[in-house]
């Protein structure tokens, strides 16, 4: 009977002891759940520079088959000779004069503005790309794109998509001041470092 009580009794202990050790380790800090704030709405995501950067622009917004100015201004963060800039056009476009491609020397903090005048073969919804490619060495390269979003109708044209229709060829009603606004600008984007 003695024997029965020294066991439970070292029994207790031991589930006590494990017990607390338990709790211990679940209270200690680095095992707590955090709590992870909801994004809030008024949350701006941060998009780093990009080493590469393009940005388009057309200063006259034209309708189906006539020609329009359009002007690529080029840049980057560092030294970049001999950077490709590579102009794609939707379906139905061409370019009527000038180059649809172009090696540049670019330096950090200048630009420089490459002009080529193109002309959309169909009416709808057109997003101009450029992209830009340095090679750094065999396995780098620099990278970098812009985009201009525009809606040719017969007549005349317009910078975005319209609401709602993004992405899709529709038939065109140009806005109320259609052609007579600021020069259609682009965003830049895209690219980084390939490694």
């Amino acid at each position: 009977m003695k024997r029965l009580s020294i066991a439970l009794v070292i029994t207790g202990l031991l589930v006590g002891l494990i017990f607390f050790a338990v709790l211990a380790i679940a209270a200690s800090p680095r095992n707590r759940l955090q709590a992870v704030p909801a994004p809030s709405s008024d949350t701006t995501a941060q998009v780093p520079a990009l080493p590469l950067t393009a940005t388009l622009a057309m200063p006259v917004v034209p309708g189906i088959n006539k020609p329009a100015l359009l002007l690529i201004t080029v840049g980057s963060v560092r030294e970049a000779p001999r950077t490709i800039v590579e102009l794609e056009l939707p379906p139905g476009a061409s370019v009527v004069e000038g180059p649809a491609r172009w090696e540049v020397a670019l330096r950090p903090g200048k630009t420089e503005t490459l002009t080529t005048t193109i002309q959309f073969g169909r009416t709808g919804q057109q997003e101009v790309v450029v992209h830009l490619r340095h090679q750094i060495d065999a396995n780098n390269a620099l990278l970098g794109e812009g985009a201009l979003a525009l809606t040719i109708g017969e007549q005349t044209g317009y910078v975005g998509f319209e609401p709602g229709k993004a992405g899709t060829q529709q038939p065109v009603t140009p806005p109320p001041a259609a052609g007579t606004g600021p020069a259609a600008t682009s965003r830049p984007g895209g690219g980084g470092c390939l490694g």
